[in-house]
């Protein structure tokens, strides 16, 4: 076994420096897009800043969905969180389509200040890589899509326990920001709210899902 594992090693050591030696000038042009894309820009600034509020659209794909337990009154979930916005400061002519940006763009990036209310545990998920996605498109349009495993707490009503029905929510908000800097809105442009067909519950069964929107008012602010 010593000697393949040796012939194995250095057959990735020689095609390592092949495509080293093989300089692609579309690699190039790209990598010095990515270097110049941030060039003067400010992650702390929201865009539009001093002007209209920043529309983030929302929609989230349940990938499982389970664990509903009435001694502590809460449920897991585990989606597809996606939300998109336009920063126009991120517009580019170089080329004609949508660039996969890398998720250590983020640390750079405005992003909204999401925040899920009624979260009470939460977990990224990173095996393989980080389980994030970042699309940039030429008019500066962002799209951000992370998975999530989240328990959450559901208020449930017993009085007709086991033959009842709970209404359990995801319910996300700005922490920040105000409805008058940014305003979260369910996508229009498809069906916000999907779910994977194989999902079953041992207990309940699910009899309806919907979308709503609202404001509230803190002491901070709308």
């Amino acid at each position: 076994m010593q000697p393949g594992g040796v012939i194995w090693v250095t057959w990735l050591v020689r095609s390592t420096f092949a495509i080293y030696g093989a300089v692609n000038p579309a690699d190039n042009q790209t990598t010095v897009f990515l270097d110049n894309l941030l060039n003067g820009y400010d992650g702390r600034i929201r865009p539009n800043f001093n002007g209209e509020p920043v529309t983030v659209s929302m929609s989230i794909h349940v990938l499982s969905l389970g664990s509903i337990a009435e001694s502590t009154m809460d449920y897991k979930v585990t989606i597809f969180l996606r939300q998109s916005w336009t920063d126009p400061r991120l517009q580019y002519t170089q080329f004609p389509h949508d660039v996969i940006l890398d998720p250590s763009f983020l640390k750079k990036l405005w992003v909204p200040d999401t925040f899920v209310v009624n979260e009470k545990q939460a977990a990224f998920h990173d095996i393989t890589k980080e389980n994030k996605m970042v699309r940039l498109s030429p008019e500066g349009a962002i799209l951000y899509s992370v998975r999530l495993s989240l328990t959450l707490s559901c208020p449930m009503q017993l009085h007709d326990f086991p033959m009842d029905s709970q209404l359990c929510v995801i319910q996300l908000e700005s922490y920040a920001f105000g409805t008058h800097e940014v305003r979260f809105a369910w996508d229009a442009g498809m069906d916000p709210l999907g779910m994977d067909e194989d999902i079953n519950l041992p207990q309940y069964a699910i009899s309806e899902t919907s979308t709503h929107m609202c404001t509230r008012n803190y002491s901070t602010g709308t």
